[in-house]
């Protein structure tokens, strides 16, 4: 059965449901004042009801009001709302809340547990209701049915803005003195604090423990892989000893540094970007008197000169960051955020610019790479992949592909390897030794709130937030092998093997020899390939079953879609997991700026156009060149937002 406890002192009424066969629901109606009037639904989907039919009752029950929350007891299984498999009922309800335009609220934890299992089977589902709202499951009953808690916020909290002072805040920012920017930025990310994290030696609860039990953790992410090859280490090491012995105390044939090319670099800089560890923010380099311009011009050209980096510019302040749908108690689900001294990321621009000349006047990287280079982005390698798959489907080809997920990429690069490509391909020697003074004897901090950790050592890796780190990457892989029938797709650290024919057996044996050829070559130069994330998936509308696909002595299993540069890719290139997923995405972004965009919100409407212009529009065309052909039946999932 179902029912809805109702407070005395809200104003309400109880509303008959429609004639229902397959689900049983109570409903009630919220008459709130100020406020359009809300819809609560308590909905019990049996076990023996027709897991093909049930959908029909929900759409009637939709019926009842706009403004309307159903929630209850669906027993539907779906991978999309965490479970471990996906029944028919589960299916049939994904299938109707995507054809319908509803949305699905789930729990990140599971809500029913059995002798041996978990899964959510306790949903919402709303349709355009896009207050913020929150949703967990409570272990607080002794049955194995979880309570779940639902909160919407109907009146809303305001970041960092007294009561007093929001309305005039709201109604008089503005973008030329960038009070609406500073304003509205603070709702698309919302702080979160870092609870009593869970070391497997301790336990963090003050800042300072939570800081060093961060830097443990991440000490331990900038270190080399276990990876040994024996005659590459002889070789590397040789190189580079050879290099360090032979190269003279100071160079005289480098291009100097003018006042010009510095003024250029500090107007370019963010007034708002928060300061290294020295405290010296981009507000006081923006107002540096022409003196002190002609003292950093000296101090760039003694660096190009003597070829050493200045060792109080190798010290990071790292900010963790909790990753989306990680364990908050665990340390290692904290991404690092480097905050480098300002003044050393203007020395590295001018380093920088000295190697993307070298680099282009000499064609050094491989055109495969579109990560960091000028005129290219990741719309330009979605696109070269996408149309070399659409040309196979239209030439009744398949495609098949595999999705590398690297570990640790920028964290774990052997830095000696790295000076010895460099090295290899002749970078001017000036250049190679900073690059070697500024890898080495690098350290960091933790900082949670005001408390500093213990400064710790990085062992390995190009530098976490600098301006020079994405280029040294891509000159670690820029010798990654390629093979005559397949291609080879990277934009940074995300890369891809494809390969197409009539024939599978003849795509599975392509691909194989390639990924073979690739893990010899990535155990050489010590990087480490995480099987359970890389991802295979054939292009084609045949069900046949496919030979597998082998990473690392692993089966990758083939799937039905895939993830690659911000865009889900489908088997059968319909664009409508893609779709769904930005529906999803835009509606996430939406709640965030309720607030401001509501219709009852004091924002000038030329404000909320901005916000929907600056915010929340690029989430829908993001790489539109690339799935802008798609089916209108498609396409029509997005403009229905």
């Amino acid at each position: 059965g179902t029912a809805i406890f109702v407070k005395n002192n809200i104003p309400h009424h109880e509303i008959i449901p429609p004639t229902l066969h397959y689900v049983e629901a109570t409903v009630v109606a919220l008459d709130l004042n100020n406020s359009e009037k809300i819809t609560l639904t308590s909905i019990y989907v049996p076990h023996s009801s027709d897991p093909g039919m049930f959908t029909v009752d929900i759409e009637n029950l939709i019926q009842v009001s706009p403004n309307q929350i159903i929630c209850g007891d669906f027993n539907a299984h779906h991978i999309n709302w965490g479970c471990a498999s996906t029944n028919h009922r589960g299916a049939t309800l994904m299938n109707f809340v995507n054809s319908a335009g509803l949305e699905i609220l789930a729990p990140s934890t599971p809500t029913r547990f059995g002798t041996n299992s978990a899964s959510t089977i306790h949903l919402a589902i709303v349709r355009e209701f896009l207050y913020p709202y929150d949703i967990i499951s409570l272990p607080e009953l002794s049955s194995d049915h979880n309570p779940i808690l639902l909160n919407f916020y109907l009146k809303f909290s305001i970041p960092s803005i007294n009561e007093e002072n929001y309305l005039d805040t709201l109604i008089n920012v503005n973008t030329e003195d960038g009070t609406f920017w500073n304003f509205s930025r603070s709702f698309k990310r919302k702080k979160n604090n870092i609870p009593t994290l869970k070391d497997p030696a301790s336990i963090a609860q003050t800042n300072s423990e939570k800081a060093n039990c961060l830097a443990d953790s991440l000490e331990n992410q900038f270190k080399l892989n276990d990876l040994q090859h024996t005659e590459t280490e002889a070789i590397v090491g040789n190189s580079v000893n050879c290099f360090l012995n032979t190269t003279p105390n100071h160079f005289n044939n480098f291009p100097p540094t003018s006042n010009d090319e510095l003024i250029n670099c500090i107007k370019k800089l963010k007034k708002n970007k928060a300061p290294g560890y020295d405290g010296i923010n981009n507000k006081i380099i923006l107002n540096l008197p022409h003196a002190s311009i002609t003292t950093l011009k000296i101090i760039t050209d003694n660096i190009m000169k003597f070829g050493y980096f200045p060792t109080r510019w190798k010290t990071a302040t790292i900010i963790p960051i909790l990753k989306p749908g990680k364990d908050p108690t665990d340390p290692m689900s904290y991404r690092p955020i480097s905050l480098l001294p300002s003044i050393s990321k203007i020395a590295e621009h001018i380093l920088l610019s000295r190697l993307n000349d070298y680099l282009e006047e000499n064609n050094i990287l491989i055109p495969e790479q579109f990560g960091f280079r000028k005129k290219l982005s990741t719309t330009h390698q979605l696109l070269r992949v996408t149309e070399y798959i659409q040309e196979g489907l239209n030439n009744k080809q398949k495609t098949g592909a595999v999705f590398l997920d690297i570990q640790k990429a920028f964290d774990r690069v052997w830095q000696d390897g790295l000076i010895h490509k460099l090295i290899k391909y002749n970078i001017p020697p000036y250049l190679i030794k900073i690059f070697h003074s500024y890898l080495t004897n690098r350290n960091f901090a933790v900082r949670v709130e005001n408390e500093l950790s213990h400064t710790k050592f990085i062992k390995a890796g190009v530098v976490q937030g600098s301006k020079v780190g994405p280029v040294l990457f891509a000159l670690f892989i820029n010798d990654m092998p390629k093979q005559f029938n397949t291609i080879l797709s990277i934009f940074a650290d995300d890369t891809a093997i494809l390969a197409r024919n009539k024939n599978h057996n003849y795509i599975q044996i392509a691909l194989n020899r390639h990924l073979k050829t690739l893990e010899d070559w990535f155990a050489k130069w010590k990087i480490q390939i995480n099987a359970g994330k890389t991802v295979a998936i054939m292009f084609t509308n045949s069900r046949r079953p496919l030979p597998p696909i082998k990473v690392n002595n692993q089966i990758i299993p083939w799937s039905q879609e895939c993830k690659y540069l911000g865009v889900i890719l489908d088997k059968r290139f319909t664009w409508k997991p893609h779709f769904l997923y930005i529906k999803k995405k835009f509606r996430e972004l939406t709640r965030k700026f309720y607030p401001l965009i509501a219709r009852n919100s004091k924002m000038t409407r030329s404000n909320k156009l901005l916000i929907y212009t600056a915010f929340l529009r690029p989430v829908l065309s993001y790489a539109c060149p690339v799935w802008g052909y798609a089916a209108k039946s498609n396409i029509n999932l997005l403009e229905k937002e």
